[in-house]
């Protein structure tokens, strides 16, 4: 388990409706404090243990989806990888229209340093989507 503390996200996590909890030993333990009776779901999106880690949680072992790891599926859960759906992004857009759907943007960085927002992607230091820009605005 990761035992680096990530706590900068937690009062975004709560404008967001959510209850944040601080990564780390523990972390079950604090996740059982607040829901006593198990989540109903689990989203892994950082591999390693989370997936197993999740499975401690869960009132249902099998509700638990990774974007990340394959083993999820060995382990009762799902492995889900995303592909474009033209249907399913009509809808996305229509809801953002409707001013229904909002996408956090974390910062906006010029073409030119793709490498550096791809590096920003891979610590995970971004809150959010990481746009690349082209031309003048």
């Amino acid at each position: 388990m990761q035992t680096r503390v990530v706590e900068r996200n937690h009062d975004f996590v709560s404008e967001l409706g959510g209850e944040p909890v601080t990564y780390g030993d523990g972390l079950v333990d604090r996740i059982r404090a607040l829901a006593p009776g198990g989540v109903d779901a689990a989203l892994d999106f950082v591999g390693g243990e989370a997936v197993d880690v999740s499975r401690q949680v869960l009132k249902s072992p099998e509700r638990v989806a990774s974007i990340v790891d394959v083993a999820a599926v060995e382990k009762g859960g799902h492995h889900v990888w995303v592909r474009p759906d033209p249907a399913g992004l009509t809808a996305l857009a229509e809801l953002a229209d409707q001013g229904k759907l909002s996408v956090h943007i974390d910062r906006a960085l010029p073409l030119a340093e793709a490498a550096e927002a791809l590096r920003i992607s891979r610590d995970g230091h971004a809150r959010g989507k990481l746009v690349l820009t082209v031309g003048e605005r």
